[in-house]
């Protein structure tokens, strides 16, 4: 089993009951994380919980998470499929629970289907929730499934019972999925990214908001990226991977912004409370301002001359104004 708990400097900044997306994924809700094994929805996912961790936007949309954060793995172990993606976007320190670690847990009680309730309490146990957390369980489906995930009973029922769970924990969940289908036909495709998933019909409508990754297309070198909110308009993305692993926006215009303009939009990038790897922010900062590195950190120079930033051990944060 592992673990970690709440750290002093994330707690502070709890405001019970927010919005991790407002519009998007509100408090209280169920929402589905859905698509291909392999394509990058786990490291996608870890930014996005440090960026809600630091309140830093999402697709342009503001977030408010009101509580801690939990990674739930079912069938990974931490070091091997997540440690490095948390470490690579600032959030190391994760509370989370992997039962791919924990040598005491009997994983035939996955065949008992009946016993589907209780291991989900023990996961959410196990790391300890609060009201206003945000949890994720990764590869929910089809190990908390009470059946076949293929059949609309058995996933409804799932989800109703997970819901519960949130209003009983007064929580939000996330269930990432691992698992997708294609058409015959490569050019006839669902019109919704969340309809290629298998069984998408009722994950979907079991659960409040669907978010969607799927692999380059043949000739496209982006990934499209898809949220379906319960209500709001669906809205797609499209993401370039870089070679450290992690995602960027593909932004239409590509043309560097002036260097006082790239220096403001680097500025409002930085969190007012909390430290930010500054490797992190440097990636980004150049796939969004498509510039150099050396250009990015020279921008860093000036704001701390300026006494705009402080930096310390590869992190940075903005100065607190007296």
């Amino acid at each position: 089993m592992s673990i970690t708990g709440r750290s002093k400097d994330q707690s502070h900044r709890l405001n019970l009951k927010g919005h991790p997306i407002p519009g998007i994924i509100p408090f209280g809700s169920i929402c589905l994380f859905a698509g291909p094994s392999r394509i990058g929805k786990t490291t996608l996912w870890a930014e996005w919980l440090a960026r809600m961790r630091d309140g830093r936007t999402i697709n342009e949309r503001e977030t408010a998470a009101g509580g801690d954060f939990a990674m739930i793995g079912l069938d990974r172990q931490w070091g091997v499929e997540y440690a490095e993606r948390f470490k690579a976007v600032g959030f190391p320190d994760i509370k989370h629970y992997t039962i791919g670690d924990d040598r005491s847990f009997d994983l035939d009680r996955f065949f008992r289907k009946k016993e589907v309730p209780a291991i989900t309490q023990e996961c959410l146990d196990a790391v300890d929730t609060h009201t206003g957390d945000f949890i994720t369980f990764d590869s929910f489906s089809p190990l908390l499934i009470e059946g076949n995930p293929n059949w609309p009973l058995p996933v409804r029922i799932s989800f109703l019972k997970l819901r519960r769970l949130a209003a009983h924990r007064q929580i939000t969940i996330a269930c990432i999925l691992h698992h997708g289908k294609q058409l015959n036909d490569p050019k006839q495709q669902y019109r919704r990214l969340i309809d290629r998933i298998s069984g998408s019909g009722d994950f979907a409508a079991a659960t409040d908001t669907q978010l969607t990754l799927l692999d380059a297309e043949q000739d496209e070198d982006f990934q499209r990226f898809e949220w379906v909110p319960g209500n709001a308009k669906p809205a797609q993305f499209k993401y370039k991977r870089l070679d450290s692993g992690l995602f960027v926006p593909d932004l239409e215009d590509t043309t560097p912004p002036p260097a006082n303009d790239r220096k403001e939009l680097l500025l409002a990038m930085i969190p007012d409370d909390d430290w930010l790897e500054q490797p992190s922010l440097v990636l980004h900062a150049c796939a969004r301002f498509h510039v150099k590195k050396t250009v990015v950190y020279d921008d860093l120079k000036s704001l701390e001359a300026e006494h705009r930033i402080a930096r310390e051990h590869k992190l940075v944060r903005k100065c607190l104004v007296s």
